[in-house]
């Protein structure tokens, strides 16, 4: 009965040697997790959603108003407008191609003959080399004279650049021809010449400028009006648009120079800003959804705009 007895107790011994090492491990690991909870450090992350926001309020300016002082809804302000026509006119062509045209140049005509001699305007002289020239106005040859005249070729190209020649005058009689003649000294030049063409770059550039130029005299004029009406105002919002603009050549067309006509219109609008302003965001605190809260970002000022 004895060794049962203690056999029992012995087992009942280990059990809660067990127990008690489990709760010893179970204390540890929450005292641990205490200490690790009190002195950390925790983050909170709270982060705020920026939203677009859309309301709409009805201000009226009055021109009858003083500029410092406004009515409920009414602010003292201006709108005015103004039209212009303005033509520019270019020169700077990119376009440049070469085109034959008939050489020119002059010479003196000699009468070794017994007879004043007249010959009309297109008088044909002939080159010793064979290219054909005509007189450019009417001249009479006195007896044993010379007169010096203008010639052009008969045809384009550069065929008629030749050089000191002599001519003869096929509409005489054959036996007059040595008598009556024609000399160069100097070569004819011009058989070929350099043409310019406005492009259509260059015509989309000189409507851009036209614009801008008609665009910087009607807001100067606008600026100057509205100073008459009070120096305290200033053009707080503009709309321009464009009525007609106009190149007087088409592209590719050869020409030394073109001019394009722009006609313009400006609407602009002149207010007390800062009642605009308080206005405004007096409406959108009233107005806003209380979930949301009205923050102004100094960094985007207030635009303003004419529909």
């Amino acid at each position: 009965m004895a060794t049962k007895r203690n056999i029992k107790k012995a087992k009942i011994q280990r059990y809660y040697r067990t127990v008690i090492i489990a709760f010893a491990i179970v204390a540890f690991v929450l005292f641990a997790l205490i200490a690790y909870f009190s002195f950390s450090n925790t983050i909170i992350n709270v982060s705020i959603n920026e939203e677009n926001y859309s309301t709409s309020s009805l201000i009226l300016i009055s021109r009858e108003l003083p500029i410092e002082q406004s009515v409920n809804n009414l602010v003292a302000g201006v709108l005015l407008e103004k039209s212009i026509e303005h033509t520019k006119e270019f020169t700077e062509l990119t376009a440049e191609s070469e085109v034959p045209d008939k050489a020119k140049g002059k010479v003196i005509i000699y009468n070794k003959y017994s007879q004043p001699q007249p010959l009309i305007a297109t008088t044909r002289l002939l080159s010793e080399s064979g290219i054909l020239f005509r007189t450019d106005t009417r001249v009479d040859v006195p007896v044993g004279g010379q007169v010096e005249v203008s010639i052009t070729a008969d045809q384009p190209g550069e065929i008629g650049e030749i050089g000191p020649s002599r001519f003869t005058i096929p509409g005489l009689w054959t036996g007059l021809q040595d008598k009556i003649y024609a000399e160069s000294t100097e070569p004819m030049t011009g058989g070929t010449i350099i043409t310019t063409a406005a492009t259509q770059e260059n015509i989309d550039q000189a409507k851009d400028a036209t614009f801008q130029e008609a665009y910087n005299i009607v807001m100067d004029e606008l600026e100057k009006e509205l100073k008459t009406i009070n120096t305290d105002y200033k053009i707080n919002a503009y709309k321009k648009s464009l009525l007609s603009e106009e190149a007087s050549v088409a592209p590719d067309t050869q020409a030394d120079s073109f001019s394009v006509t722009t006609s313009l219109n400006v609407v602009s609008l002149s207010f007390n800003e800062d009642e605009v302003q308080s206005l405004a965001m007096e409406h959108i605190k009233d107005n806003l959804p209380e979930n949301m809260k009205f923050t102004l970002d100094t960094d985007k000022p207030f635009t303003y705009t004419i529909d």
